[in-house]
Parts: structure tokens; sequence; C-alpha cells
């Protein structure tokens, strides 16, 4: 099974514009909960895989989509450098 992490930038680059819950749900199934994804959606915006708008909470909760400026090389060298400090 893949990581967590591929999972939910699959997932992103499928559908882009989710949110942390509709992330969870789609990676961990109906019971999931955002704060199942809140690392790895962090992460991910960290290194620069994915975008995150908005300004969170309620309202306008953190959306993400998968960042254009980072080449697939680069992006693919980032998650397994950051899969194997974990």
């Amino acid at each position: 099974m893949t990581d967590p992490i591929q999972r939910i930038l699959d997932v992103v680059e499928q559908r882009s514009g989710m949110t942390e819950l509709e992330i969870a749900k789609a990676v961990f199934g109906p019971s999931a909960v955002q704060q199942d994804v809140n690392r790895e959606c962090r992460t991910l915006v960290s290194l620069g895989m994915v975008e995150r708008l908005g300004v969170g909470g309620p309202g306008d909760p953190y959306t993400y989509r998968r960042s254009n400026n980072t080449p697939a090389a680069v992006t693919m060298a980032r998650l397994r450098s950051t899969s194997t400090q974990d």
C-alpha cells in the first residue's frame, strides 16, 4: 500500500480544491477526520508540492491544489527524502 503522503498527493492531483476533510475522507474513508491529514498536508505545502489556499476556519477552510512550479523529478526526490526522515 502507498504511504499517506503519496496518497494525499495523488488525491489532490486528481481533484484540485479539496479541503482537508475531503482529502481525509478520500484517503482514509468516510469516518476520517481532517486531523488525519493535517501533518501531511503541511509537509506537502512546505516542500512546495502543493499550494494551500484560503485563510482556514469554517468560513474559508484551507483548500489544496498541486503546485505547478515543481517538476515531477524534484517532487518525487523531495517525497522520498521526507519519507526516509520519519
